[in-house]
């Protein structure tokens, strides 16, 4: 068993990108680590390129998990997190990057120390322009500040105005998060947003605690819920919709719960009805500006 399992989830990205972020991995501090690379049915995938890379770097401690099909993005984590060993682990893709050497020691001492089950720290996200440069931009969203509301308030950010912690800046009881994510994916239907365990985790009662560090850098625009296209949108979009079926369902006597399937709702009416969207946006007086 390990202290901490980096899981790394994987659908057809290339070889190098991986490696990046493998090596980003294995500059860490941390001795006792545990790497998974999970693999989601890829056309062309590299599991045993890259167990050659990582033997090659003189690391062992790693294991490789195959989906035979794409079961998309909740569940394939779940086949990572389920495979791994470690008392904590967090989730990483392709591309992303530890913000340094020493984060990792920092955030597993920082859930010892506080007996934290799951804790949010800051992201920061970078891209690649069409020339290959790199340029970053500001802190990606503020899960931290949000943390240090009251519960209720918490889950109004969240629910309503879907200012949830991004997956990426989680790190966690893998066990207790195996939980919330098997409920996210089983009972919620949710497929690709691994995201809305956050919220899921809030309206059973669960603490997040908040790490006011940067722990990694996120690349933006390559990933299903930030990429665009509307393949993307239409497969996150189904995410949101059972998602919030569900815990009206399940929580129906929370207010919070009501205003946001209400507004969600809401919402879904008006995208689908393209003239009825127009009229509002020339309403509140947002076209033309």
């Amino acid at each position: 068993m390990s202290k901490f399992s980096v899981v790394v989830t994987t659908y057809n990205q290339e070889f190098e990108k991986i490696c990046i972020t493998l090596d980003s991995i294995l500059a860490q501090t941390l001795a006792d680590k545990e790497i998974v690379i999970a693999d989601d049915g890829s056309r062309i995938e590299y599991l045993k390129e890259l167990s050659g890379y990582l033997r090659d770097k003189g690391f062992s401690k790693f294991l490789t998990v195959k989906n035979k099909v794409n079961v998309g993005t909740v569940k394939n984590a779940l086949s990572g997190l389920e495979a791994a060993s470690g008392d904590y682990a967090m989730l990483l893709s392709p591309g992303d990057l530890f913000a340094d050497e020493r984060i990792l020691e920092r955030i597993h001492a920082f859930l010892l120390d506080r007996k934290a089950k799951l804790a949010s720290g800051v992201i920061r996200r970078y891209a690649r322009d069409d020339s290959g440069r790199i340029f970053t931009a500001d802190y990606y969203l503020g899960s931290v500040e949000q943390l240090k509301q009251e519960p209720d308030s918490l889950l109004e950010q969240q629910l309503v105005y879907n200012r949830w912690a991004s997956g990426g800046s989680l790190f966690f009881d893998r066990g207790y998060f195996v939980k919330f994510l098997k409920d996210l994916s089983d009972r919620y239907n949710v497929r690709y947003c691994e995201d809305l365990v956050a919220p899921l985790i809030t309206l059973n009662g669960g603490q997040m605690e908040a790490f006011e560090e940067q722990i990694i850098w996120y690349e933006w625009g390559v990933g299903i819920s930030n990429s665009g296209g509307i393949g993307n949108v239409r497969r996150m979009y189904k995410d949101y919709r059972n998602f919030y079926d569900g815990i009206l369902q399940d929580f129906r006597s929370n207010s919070v719960v009501r205003r946001a399937y209400r507004k969600f709702r809401a919402k879904e009416m008006i995208t689908k009805c393209p003239p009825l969207y127009l009229s509002l946006r020339k309403l509140l007086g947002l076209v033309g500006r």
